[in-house]
């Protein structure tokens, strides 16, 4: 931590980051769609397990667990994408038990920043039922539940729906908390929360306004694909942890760009060069 600062940067190099996570994903697309298989089918038995107890437990419990174990799902499923991210650029061949290894190193302090971001993401969707006078908590949470009984047999387009909800409260959260960079502090620098988060909290605070309009596309990506095109989940998933890993590079070790593309050997995951 004493050798890790964060740079300032400017508002117009944001798009750069979109540019580069792109690119990091087209060098391995076998390795973001199996990480993204993985979340998927992991949500789906939330969603059959939530469905299968609702006769019988009270709503609050039933979402209380939805909600929890959904949310530690998806930061999970974020920073492993973060690793499949720098694997990406530094060209390595993709290895899940590296993965693995690098998920439960790390484990503790990803619990506990994804517990407290679940906390917060509850907070504003809450407050976007009570603020609208024809909504309320309780019928927002009936609603929720009567989508998961009604669509439980194939329940794939509501899935898409609700994973860009939770990407949309995910962010807001990150941001609440200033810890959109705190994943790959944890993963690469053997960090625990607390110096991740004092460090992300820097990196936002002296990059305000860039950091702002990254808060403002992301949101509005979204909402919209939460609102219009919950399809457009499928894409946002593997661009957002790819995203949060060329800021933190960019931010922390100076690297806007990608490092030059190399030859791997071919894995089980990985098929694909490259481009």
């Amino acid at each position: 931590m004493k050798t890790l600062h964060p740079h300032r940067i400017e508002p117009g190099q944001i798009l750069l980051w979109f540019i580069e996570a792109t690119r990091l994903i087209r060098r391995r697309p076998l390795c973001f769609l199996a990480i993204e298989f993985i979340f998927f089918a992991l949500f789906y038995l939330i969603i059959q397990a939530t469905a299968s107890i609702a006769p019988f437990t009270p709503i609050m419990v039933l979402l209380a667990f939805f909600f929890s174990a959904s949310a530690i799902v998806l930061y999970f499923v974020v920073a492993e994408l973060v690793i499949g991210a720098h694997e990406a650029d530094h060209s390595r061949p993709v290895r899940p038990l590296t993965h693995l290894f690098a998920l439960m190193g790390s484990q503790r302090a990803l619990v506990k920043t994804a517990v407290i971001a679940l906390f917060i993401g509850l907070f504003f969707w809450v407050v976007s039922l009570t603020v609208a006078m024809d909504k309320s908590v309780l019928s927002g949470s009936q609603r929720l539940l009567d989508s998961m009984l009604a669509e439980q047999a194939a329940p794939w387009l509501l899935e898409c729906k609700l994973a860009a909800g939770f990407l949309y409260f995910l962010v807001l959260a990150m941001f609440s908390l200033r810890v959109f960079f705190s994943i790959p502090l944890m993963l690469f620098h053997d960090l625990d929360g607390d110096a991740a988060q004092a460090l992300s909290h820097r990196a936002i605070v002296i990059n305000i306004q860039p950091m702002s309009l990254v808060l403002l596309v992301w949101a509005m990506l979204l909402l919209g694909s939460m609102l219009f095109t919950p399809l457009l989940s499928l894409a946002l998933l593997p661009l957002l942890g790819a995203f949060i890993y060329v800021g933190y590079r960019h931010v922390f070790l100076g690297e806007p760009s990608n490092a030059p593309a190399r030859a791997v050997k071919t894995t089980a995951m990985e098929t694909g060069t490259a481009a």
